[in-house]
């Protein structure tokens, strides 16, 4: 949710489902703040160790949620358009 919380700072709607053992987080707005480079952590073998040295703790979650979602053998897929974002685990 914490990374949901920065990609609408100016509002919108979320809906969280869960179906087939994912959790779905679909969020509607007419404008979002998606930082591409840490939204890009959520893409598999996207950065590598090393440059996470360079995350302050705000963004922090965006390090957590594929590192765990990783241990409980999921994948993190996040998907953009101009009216709507969409993170599943």
């Amino acid at each position: 949710m914490q990374c949901v919380e920065q990609a609408l700072p100016y509002g919108g709607q979320v809906t969280i489902s869960h179906t087939n053992g994912r959790w779905q987080l679909d969020l509607v707005s007419e404008r979002f703040l998606i930082d591409p480079d840490l939204w890009s952590y959520f893409e598999a073998g996207s950065k590598d160790q090393k440059n996470h040295a360079d995350t302050i703790p705000a963004h922090v979650q965006f390090l957590l949620l594929p590192m765990h979602a990783n241990a409980q053998g999921r994948r993190v897929a996040f998907s953009q358009n101009d009216a709507s974002v969409n993170l599943l685990v």
